[in-house]
């Protein structure tokens, strides 16, 4: 299955979901805001069971030596999910299944570290994945250690990349629209302010990049809450849920939650896992033809250019001399030929006398 548009997808199936949902079917929706690292808390019923989504925001971890005080601030939501994450019963985290496959593997790792060669040769081949995920790391590790669930809704890597080549393909404007963002004001992400210019510069972009990442954790989440009754959770009736996510793509995932996943719940929806397979495994030719556009063609330009203006410049220089005097003779050479008309016209005068 293709996915030209993500808006086309999901907009047609929760469209033809809502049409055959009538109001009095939808179930109970609580909701209260907590704290300011706690932005979303909300309740609903589900197959007997009150299952209870709180929703955090976080921050990669920079490094703490050049970017101390985005560290610290970034560390200080970490601590606050950390702390709220032993009063739930599951842990969902932003993550793909790929780098949460990695992640998996790394935390075993830790636990042997150093016993074998050939493990701490696989891992050095992702670091800047671990370093990337490290905040996520730490929140896996411990709540493997204290014996929750944990479940991974985050789009990967490649399908953000995909995703956001597509959409780049048809949008030659809004990608030179955001590169001028970028050389402005820097990341583009970092806060709620920036999002929104990149929402109006950038609008299919910023749906590639934002909006269908929200998309996809929501319907993850819908997935693991739909076989809740099939795992551990099967006979508890209070289930509380910590929903972990990228800070930028909160705002999204939260709006979506409270307007979709009800509609989804009261109408026993089975998981959109074709969905769901479509982003996972669109092509990645796109995002080669935006590199090979927008990066390696425009080096390659200038690099030629400079190349040929170097080359102009340094035959210009080499001919400069020789052609300033005239005669087809440099400046030694001229000077010879004047000392050897002085010693010639000495030699006439004595020979007259």
């Amino acid at each position: 299955m293709h996915i030209r548009c993500f808006g086309s997808i999901s907009q047609l199936y929760l469209r033809r979901k809502r049409d055959t949902i009538s109001p009095i079917r939808r179930p109970f929706l609580g909701s209260y805001r907590q704290f300011s690292f706690s932005p979303s808390v909300f309740s609903f019923g589900h197959l007997g069971r009150t299952v209870t989504l709180e929703f955090h925001g976080i921050r990669s971890l920079t490094p703490k030596r050049r970017h101390g005080n985005q560290y610290a601030a970034s560390n200080r939501l970490v601590e606050a999910t950390l702390s709220v994450l032993s009063s739930c019963d599951a842990l969902a985290v932003g993550v793909g299944m790929h780098e949460m496959v990695i992640i998996n593997q790394y935390l075993e790792f830790q636990k042997f570290k150093g016993t074998t060669a050939d493990n701490t040769k696989a891992f050095k081949n992702v670091r800047r994945l671990i370093r990337r995920y490290r905040h996520y790391i730490d929140l896996t590790g411990y709540a493997a250690s204290i014996g929750k669930h944990i479940m991974g809704i985050g789009r990967s890597k490649y399908s953000e990349a995909a995703s956001f080549g597509e959409s780049a393909s048809r949008n030659k404007i809004e990608v030179l629209r955001l590169l001028s963002l970028y050389l402005r004001k820097g990341n583009v992400l970092k806060d709620a302010e920036m999002l929104q210019e990149f929402k109006m510069l950038s609008p299919s972009l910023y749906q590639a990049v934002v909006t269908e990442g929200a998309f996809y954790s929501l319907c993850r989440l819908h997935e693991h809450i739909y076989n809740m009754g099939d795992n551990s959770f099967s006979k508890r009736h209070n289930i509380k849920v910590l929903v972990v996510v990228d800070d930028w793509i909160l705002d999204e995932l939260v709006h979506l939650a409270r307007t979709k996943l009800p509609i989804l719940i009261a109408d026993k929806s089975p998981p959109m896992l074709e969905v769901l397979e479509a982003i996972d495994n669109r092509s990645r030719q796109k995002w080669s033809n935006f590199l090979l556009q927008f990066v390696v063609m425009p080096m390659f330009v200038i690099c030629s250019i400079l190349g040929y203006n170097l080359y102009t410049h340094q035959m210009i220089r080499g001919f400069r001399a020789p052609l300033s005097v005239g005669d087809g003779f440099g400046v030694d050479e001229q000077r010879s030929l004047t000392k050897v008309n002085h010693r010639q016209h000495a030699l006439d005068d004595t020979s007259r006398d």
